[in-house]
């Protein structure tokens, strides 16, 4: 086999390991998602794209999001092994990389995940809009064995008791203290100032 084929073969089988969110979004739209000036609503093609790179845990790939913003008007449901992986972070003055990064911006919902486990997030912004009203922007309940690696997560909204990110040690098992082994590096987790 010539070199050329073996580094095809590699690429191949790399792509075989993930989807891409893109291809869930009709092409007319991803010239303003990668712009970060789309008002299309991506939930439910995010949401296809991460319920068909799961048949099982065991074969779960990645969703890949290209660099841009991403709006979800409602929620997303994550499942057993499921992965996010972005590009880079936004630019902020905290985190300063090539592109524009990769946003996904809740106007509800957030990101919900109950009983699973194995869940990745990579390189990827999550934050709400400012009229986000609602506590949780990711709400994670007898999830356990999560890598949450170059991210951030901003809960830019209107709730009193705003959260970023939280996580609770119910499953429906009714086993408990099972909220543990999870992983952060390079995280930052943010809400909004409410002054009284």
């Amino acid at each position: 086999m010539t070199l050329t084929k073996i580094r095809r073969a590699g690429i191949s089988a790399n792509a075989r390991d993930r989807v891409s969110v893109l291809d869930y979004i009709p092409v007319a739209q991803h010239a303003a998602i990668r712009a970060g000036t789309s008002t299309y609503d991506a939930t439910s093609a995010i949401q296809s794209a991460i319920t068909d790179s799961a048949p099982n845990p065991d074969e779960a790939r990645a969703v890949f999001f290209p660099a841009g913003k991403y709006l979800c008007e409602s929620g997303l449901a994550l499942l057993t092994g499921t992965k996010l992986i972005g590009e880079a972070l936004e630019k902020t003055e905290h985190f300063v990389h090539k592109g524009t990064g990769t946003v996904i911006q809740f106007g509800s919902g957030g990101i919900t995940a109950f009983d699973k486990n194995k869940i990745e997030f990579y390189n990827i912004t999550i934050r709400s809009e400012s009229d986000y009203s609602d506590q949780y922007l990711i709400k994670f309940d007898g999830t356990y064995a999560c890598r949450f690696h170059n991210v951030v997560v901003s809960h830019q909204g209107t709730h009193a008791s705003a959260t970023g990110l939280y996580m609770d040690d119910y499953a429906t098992s009714g086993a408990t203290n099972v909220a543990w082994s999870n992983f952060f590096d390079n995280c930052q987790f943010s809400t909004p100032r409410m002054d009284n």
